[in-house]
């Protein structure tokens, strides 16, 4: 079992996972690439391709032919499933794989702040920047004595 695999069994234990018709880590991928195609949850599900498809490890009923998930199954998972905490664990298992395989790195976890859209009710006011911010969490390699991950 992958490390991310691992993490996903401990935020969603399987007596929880019975009942879903898709697994944490098919809708964990489906979010990672519906983060580099940069459109919307129907767009992501209406143009996966077959190829995609079998990479990202999706039921096949007939072959070539996928059960396709809907938009809102997505959405569900990343707005009301996940939560900040398990996007926190994730982050860090993730951190932990990426200084595990990169010889003699350490890394930590940072945020910085993003300009928010004028009626963003979710951004706070950032008085340094004299506007509407929010807060985006990275993780990124440091060469500093202080680190959370090292490998």
């Amino acid at each position: 079992m992958s490390p991310i695999a691992s993490v996903l069994d401990d935020l969603f234990p399987s007596h929880t996972i019975k009942k879903w018709i898709y697994s944490p880590l098919l809708l964990l991928k489906l979010l990672i690439l519906q983060d580099q195609k940069k459109g919307s949850y129907r767009k992501l599900v209406s143009t996966l391709t077959a190829d995609e498809c079998s990479v990202l490890g999706m039921e096949e009923l007939f072959p070539g032919q996928f059960r396709i998930l809907c938009a809102s199954t997505v959405h569900h998972f990343a707005h009301d499933r996940l939560h900040l905490d398990d996007f926190k664990t994730l982050m860090k298992a993730i951190g932990k794989l990426a200084c595990k395989h990169i010889r003699g790195c350490s890394g930590m976890i940072d945020s910085t702040p993003i300009h928010a859209a004028l009626h963003d009710r979710f951004a706070e006011f950032n008085p340094h920047f004299s506007q509407k911010m929010l807060k985006l969490h990275i993780f990124h390699r440091t060469y500093a004595k202080l680190h959370l991950y090292k490998s």
